[in-house]
């Protein structure tokens, strides 16, 4: 009997297989280099940004009033303009010269997008002659793919910030509404703000996308 218990032996439990660790809704954390690298491209998207942004300026300021004698740049876009470059100089040098965590410097990222899609909204709507072409397609739409396929957010806050981006343009000109500028019809500003919302839905499947690629690349 003594040799039998001495030859029992004890089967520990085995260990659980541990869980990956989830961050908004389930979706795996990207890895550190990989949004490392992705904040980088971001620093110098906002470069190139400003960059058009200044181009614009050059434009309405100088070569415009040029071409066609008599064409004042309005004081009011020449701000907007200059707001706008400000803010994507000062976002390329935040992303490339301080040392905060790389997922602020995420959600940097998309209060940048809201920030161009607000002053492409303004710039669009604050005089009567920008509200003549307002059926045209917004800037917005292509500011929100280019920042989906840079920006290495989670779907949850992708989704919230482009179809916050994508809202600017109908907000911008119901506030011209209440300005007293004579705005287009609810169903024309609809039509124009269709394909922001699309695109919105686009950037969404990018950040699902960019769960997917590290779950399974």
């Amino acid at each position: 009997e003594t040799i039998m218990s001495d030859q029992r032996k004890a089967i520990a439990r085995r260990a659980d297989t541990p869980k990956p660790q989830a961050h908004d809704a389930g979706v795996t954390r990207l890895p550190e280099d990989l949004v490392s690298d992705q904040v980088q491209r971001l620093a110098l998207f906002s470069a190139i940004a400003a960059a058009l942004w200044t181009n614009g300026l050059v434009m309405d300021t100088i070569l415009i009033p040029l071409a066609m004698p008599g064409m004042i740049a309005s004081p009011i876009n020449s701000a907007i303009e200059i707001a706008a470059i400000v803010v994507n100089i000062a976002t390329c040098v935040y992303l490339r010269r301080t040392r905060h965590p790389l997922q602020k410097k995420v959600d940097a990222g998309l209060v940048l997008m809201c920030l161009n899609a607000v002053l492409i909204a303004a710039l669009n709507t604050w005089s009567q002659q920008s509200l003549m072409q307002f059926t045209i397609p917004s800037w917005t739409a292509i500011v929100i793919l280019v920042f989906s396929m840079i920006v290495p957010a989670t779907p949850r806050k992708m989704l919230f910030a482009a179809l916050a981006a994508a809202s600017m343009d109908s907000l911008a000109c119901w506030i011209a509404s209440l300005r007293g500028l004579q705005t287009p019809s609810a169903r024309l500003v609809l039509i124009a703000a269709i394909p922001n919302f699309p695109c919105a839905l686009i950037a969404t499947f990018a950040g699902v996308s960019w769960s997917y690629f590290t779950n399974y690349w």
